[in-house]
């Protein structure tokens, strides 16, 4: 039953691990855009 509950937790973790990744990707591309939006040279120094 242990075993169980860590394997799903573990999973949980990973899951939200990953989604996290993919907000602070999306972030930063919306601040390079924005940023590129102001001065293209701009937006390559914020990359």
């Amino acid at each position: 039953m242990f075993e169980h509950i860590k394997k799903m937790v573990i999973i949980g973790l990973v899951f939200l691990a990953l989604i996290f990744v993919l907000f602070i990707i999306n972030q930063t591309n919306q601040v390079v855009g924005l940023v590129t939006g102001v001065h293209p040279t701009l937006g390559r120094i914020t990359l």
